[in-house]
């Protein structure tokens, strides 16, 4: 069965801070967190916050319609806003990796991204996630149960609306590509690398 819009999550399981974003500038950076639920953040780099939103992907019909709905969204997100630059979280090593399942879900997924970018000539990008929340948030390392909590309230102290916690991460990707490319120095942290209990 082909995966149609609605069955590759850009329907009614779309859920967003600027519904469709169909009033966004085109050329701007796209930020992906990659995952069941695909958090995204889009917008050009003088913007200052993003916009932000949460593709769900379609799960029922295994690996290949997970994938495969990612690339019809891309698609068509892709051809609607036109970045020219795709910044993803990067997925994590093999040899860390505890689930093969989840491993191969993400390197899957991450290919997808690059296969979008590269078919809509757009640059492509990856960063670790402890990277970018030590450059944007200041803190390298929190613990399993707040991480998710202490991204979204940094994230609205920032002004980004962000619609669940992978739409936060996507925004602090995107945040920290901003800062690269406008030069912003990163984030001074706690003195060791800081860890928030």
């Amino acid at each position: 069965m082909p995966l149609d819009e609605t069955s590759a999550g850009a329907g009614p399981a779309l859920r967003a801070s600027l519904f469709e974003g169909s009033s966004l500038s085109t050329g701007g950076v796209l930020a992906l967190d990659l995952s069941g639920a695909v958090g995204w953040a889009y917008g050009v780099l003088t913007d200052g916050v993003p916009a932000t939103g949460e593709w769900e992907l379609q799960h029922r019909e295994g690996p290949g319609g997970l994938l495969g709905s990612l690339e019809n969204i891309l698609d068509k997100y892709m051809a609607l806003w036109k970045p020219a630059i795709v910044v993803t979280e990067s997925p994590l090593p093999p040899m860390v990796q505890t689930n093969t399942r989840t491993c191969a879900q993400q390197y899957g997924l991450d290919a997808v991204a690059r296969i979008a970018a590269w078919r809509s000539s757009a640059a492509f990008t990856s960063i670790d996630v402890l990277t970018a929340r030590s450059e944007v948030m200041g803190v390298r390392r929190m613990s399993k149960d707040i991480v998710k909590r202490e991204v979204m309230l940094f994230c609205r102290r920032r002004g980004v609306r962000a619609v669940s916690h992978h739409a936060a991460d996507a925004a602090v990707i995107w945040l920290w590509h901003r800062q690269r490319m406008l030069g912003i120095a990163p984030c001074a942290g706690p003195l060791w690398g800081g860890t928030i209990q």
